[in-house]
Formats: C-alpha cells, sequence, structure tokens
C-alpha cells in the first residue's frame, strides 16, 4: 500500500476507445479498473465520456469511433507522443505486436522524464507467436499475466519482472438475480423453460457445432422436452472472422434438424448479467482459445451469478475450474458434454451447490476490487 507522504501517481490506461458498448472482454476489464481506482489519478483515452466513471477518473477525448480502425490507432499513438511525459506510468493493455510493441517503445524512450511501463499479457498467442517472438514483444518494466502458467512461460523465456493478477469482475454487477421477465419475453422465451446458454462466437472458439451436435442429442428419446428447454446461443457476429457466413451455415442446419425452434440465435447481448441470470445452465465447452484471453471472463461472470457452468478440460482453464465449481468435460467430446447437459437439467439441487461454490471461488479470485488494488500496489513499485 501507498504511505501518505508518496506522491499520487498519475497513469495512463493505453487502451482501444473506453466507451459503450460493453461487449469486448478487454475494453469491459479495462472500464472497471479505471471505475475502481482510488490511490492513483488515472487517465483514460475516450471517445464518448463515461457517466458511470468518477470524477477523478480523467476521460480525455482521444478517438472520434468506438472502432479500433488505423485512423484512431493513428490518433491514440498522436495522443501518447505528445503527452510521453504527462504520467508517471503507461499501462498497456492491447495484444502486443511487432508495430505496437514498437511504436510504444519509441514513444518511451524519448520522454523526459521516461514513465515507468507496465504490460498486461493477457495471451501468448503462442499459436501465432514463436518464442523470439513473444520475447520481443514484452517491453514494459513490469508485466502481468492472466495465469500462472503463462508466466512461468515468461519466466522460461527469459522476461524478467513478471506478476499474475488475475482480470476482476464487477461483483456487484455480476451477481445472482431473477430472470429478467422483459428479456424472456424480447427473445421469446416462455418463462417457465429450462435456458441452456452457450456465449461464444460463431468461428473462433470451435464450440457450436460441437454444442449443435450435443443439443441434437439432448432431445432424443429419454432426454429433455423440446416444449420445456430452450438452448440460447449468444454468438457475436465478427466480420473479420467470416462469422456471418457461419451463421448462414448454423441456421441451414438448426432448420435441416428441426431445432430453430427450440435453439434461439441472437447476437451481442448487451447486459451480459441479464443474460447469465436468465439461464439455467452455461455452456462454454470451447476447443480452443486461439486469438482469445487466458481467462475468458465469461466464465467467472457465469460464477459470480451462481450459475452452473459445463467447460471443456483445457490445459489453460486448469487454475480455476474445478468439480466443486463447475462440470468439466473431455475437450471435443460430444458424449461428455451430452452427459453433462442432461445431469444438470435433471438436477436442480446439483445445479444450486455448484453455482454457489461458483460465487465464492469468485469472491476470493476475481474481485475488481481486489485486482484494482494489486495493480496500484504495482504501479507504486516501479520506481
Amino acid at each position: 500500500m501507498a504511505s501518505h507522504d508518496i506522491k499520487q501517481k498519475s497513469v495512463l490506461l493505453a487502451t482501444r476507445p473506453l466507451s459503450p458498448p460493453w461487449d469486448e472482454a478487454s475494453k469491459n476489464f479495462a472500464h472497471d479498473l479505471a471505475r475502481f481506482s482510488r490511490r492513483v489519478d488515472m487517465s483514460i483515452m475516450v471517445n464518448d465520456s463515461n457517466s458511470d466513471m468518477p470524477s477523478s477518473v480523467i476521460q480525455h477525448p482521444v478517438y472520434r469511433d468506438n472502432f479500433l480502425s488505423f485512423s484512431q490507432k493513428l490518433r491514440s499513438l498522436s495522443f501518447q507522443w505528445t503527452h510521453r511525459s504527462a504520467f508517471d506510468v503507461v499501462h498497456y493493455l492491447f495484444t502486443p505486436t511487432r508495430l505496437n510493441t514498437a511504436l510504444a517503445q519509441f514513444i518511451n524512450s524519448c520522454a523526459r522524464p521516461r514513465p515507468k511501463t507496465v504490460q498486461t499479457i493477457a495471451t501468448l498467442r503462442e499459436d501465432l507467436w514463436s518464442d523470439d517472438m513473444l520475447q520481443k514483444n514484452c517491453f514494459a518494466d513490469a508485466l502481468v499475466a492472466y495465469t500462472k502458467h503463462s508466466q512461468k512461460k515468461l519466466a522460461s523465456l527469459g522476461v524478467a519482472n513478471t506478476h499474475v493478477i488475475t482480470p476482476g469482475i464487477d461483483l456487484s454487477r455480476y451477481c445472482p438475480e431473477k430472470k429478467d421477465v422483459e428479456m424472456l419475453s424480447t427473445l421469446g422465451i416462455p418463462a417457465e423453460n429450462l435456458v441452456i446458454t452457450f456465449p461464444g462466437e460463431y468461428s473462433r472458439l470451435g464450440g457450436v457445432d460441437h454444442i449443435i451436435d450435443a443439443v441434437e442429442e439432448v432431445f432424443r428419446p429419454g432426454g429433455l422436452d423440446r416444449e420445456k428447454t430452450t438452448f440460447l446461443l449468444a454468438l457475436r457476429v465478427k466480420k473479420e472472422h467470416g462469422d456471418e457466413q457461419k451463421k448462414k451455415e448454423v441456421q441451414q442446419r438448426l432448420s435441416r434438424l428441426g431445432l430453430e425452434r427450440c435453439v434461439l440465435l441472437t447476437d451481442t447481448i448487451r447486459d451480459m448479467h441479464k443474460l447469465y441470470n436468465l439461464s439455467d445452465i452455461i455452456l462454454f465447452p470451447v476447443l480452443d482459445m486461439h486469438g482469445k484471453f487466458d481467462v475468458p471472463l465469461v466464465i467467472p461472470e457465469a460464477y459470480a451469478c451462481e450459475k452452473p457452468v459445463v467447460v471443456s478440460d483445457l490445459p489453460t482453464f486448469r487454475e480455476f475450474t474445478n468439480p466443486d465449481i463447475c462440470a468439466i468435460v473431455q475437450t471435443a467430446q460430444k458424449e461428455a458434454i451430452v452427459e453433462a447437459i442432461l445431469d444438470l437439467a435433471k438436477n436442480p439441487q446439483r445445479r444450486t451447490v455448484l453455482g454457489k461454490n461458483a460465487r465464492s471461488f469468485c469472491l476470493e479470485h476475481f474481485d475488481i476490487a481486489q485486482t484494482t488494488e494489486k495493480y496500484e500496489d504495482l504501479y507504486y513499485s516501479l520506481s
């Protein structure tokens, strides 16, 4: 903790526009990190100002659009250049590339005095980066990984001053609530139905086809009642990943299988906490996390709402999954997914126990207030 006789540090969060809509995990986390900061003078770069930010957070109108286009990246770099000596600490919360790493290093090298730097490495992108490239992309005075697995990998490459700080979530927002009647009506879901939700993407993660395979199986004789069960696929459409074509393929497949009435497709949901609380079971049995965070926030967010989560046994998930808080299934095994869905659907008591245990786990490991304190301690440790 910082003592009272130490000057309060000024910190810039170098991010994409921290403005609504809140539909990107990295943006949501940075937004909450700023909102919960108390011991630093926090600055953020925005398009539109955030009404929920405390007055202590300085909102710089850097951007003109919420989409991080090339022109918006130039605006960000221009701001960082003109303010290169204005902050004690610059905290980078974007996935590093050769170009943005080189530019950040150049800007900081020209600053007098030079600010201290922090990088949050949310994913190591081992599917894309060689060890040499990963090492070169780690340039800050302190690096933060989301998991011990990633920290060990960085340390093995000789990257110094690495830390583990899990991403936090707002546990007053993500908490157990009754099903939102208005959202049920908007989505066309009968209030009495069992709702099973997959919050993911069409192309990345590799889970949607396996989910549909499992849905087909659970509606066979002896399984779930089609009239009393709704599967909700809350899948964002990202043009750059070919999701529009994949969505058409999914719709056609559901139609061929006669599942279009009991499997609903919806795009981005603005109020994810309402979606989780609308659901009785959350599915996340994905095949891989290429291009995604080491800790997909949908898992702790669902935990925080006391929802049982069916999750695959990916190695990167091991630090925040265990049989006491979720249902773990073997990756890419349809039969295991079907078994987990049927077990939870037919056992409300098990759903309740898992949900309550998961909420307790979140209180201990994913509280944004605790996460923010750890980052503030890190800022003050740099001198």
